[in-house]
C-alpha cells in the first residue's frame, strides 16, 4: 500500500523472498512462490497486479491467474525453458495466436 500511495501505477509481485528460491539452489533448499500471499497483495491495493513466481509452463496461467486473482501473469524460468509458454496458454484457453507460427523467424532454439 505505501508503493501505490508513492505514485506505483502497478505492481509485479513474486510470492517468495530471494532466499528462498533462484539462484543455483537445491531442489530441497528451493520453495515455492506462494500465490495466497500474492492474492493477498492483489485484495490490498487498487492498482493492478502481476502475479510471478512457479510459473513453469503454460498450464500455470491460468491457474495462478485463478488463485490469486491478479491481474496477468509473468514468468522468468519458464520462458527460459519455453519461449512460447504464454502463447500456449492463449491456444489452450481458445485464443488464435498467430505468433506460435512466425515464433521461429525470429529466434534459434537449441
Amino acid at each position: 500500500q505505501r508503493i501505490v500511495a508513492a505514485g506505483a501505477g502497478i505492481l509485479t509481485v513474486h510470492g517468495r523472498t530471494r532466499h528462498q528460491g533462484g539462484g543455483k539452489k537445491t531442489a530441497a533448499e528451493y520453495k515455492l512462490a506462494s500465490w495466497p500471499h500474492i492474492r493477498a497483495v492483489k485484495r490490498a491495493v487498487p492498482v493492478p497486479v502481476i502475479a510471478n513466481g512457479n510459473v513453469l509452463d503454460w498450464r500455470a496461467v491460468p491457474q495462478i491467474l485463478e488463485a490469486t486473482e491478479c491481474d496477468g501473469v509473468m514468468s522468468g524460468c519458464g520462458l527460459l525453458r519455453d519461449p512460447t509458454l504464454f502463447a500456449k496458454a492463449k491456444i489452450a484457453a481458445g485464443e488464435n495466436d498467430d505468433e506460435v507460427q512466425d515464433f521461429g523467424d525470429y529466434v534459434t532454439i537449441r
